[in-house]
């Protein structure tokens, strides 16, 4: 078994999590912020509108 040197490479090193956590923080920031953009672009279109238009309510099928 080869564990034990990707054991040693997983050890907690301070400078390649230096490196490391700005770059995965900013990666699950952006797509946190494109779900939540997603997730409310869907309601807004959906839920919101479900007991009115017609038109609002075919949105994506029109465009």
């Amino acid at each position: 078994m080869t564990m034990g040197k990707y054991r040693t490479f997983y050890t907690i090193c301070p400078k390649t999590l230096a490196k490391i956590l700005p770059i995965s923080f900013t990666f699950l920031l952006f797509h946190a912020m494109i779900a939540i953009e997603y997730f409310s672009y869907i309601r807004k279109n959906f839920f919101v509108n479900s007991g009115g238009n017609v038109n609002e309510n075919t949105w994506l099928l029109q465009r």
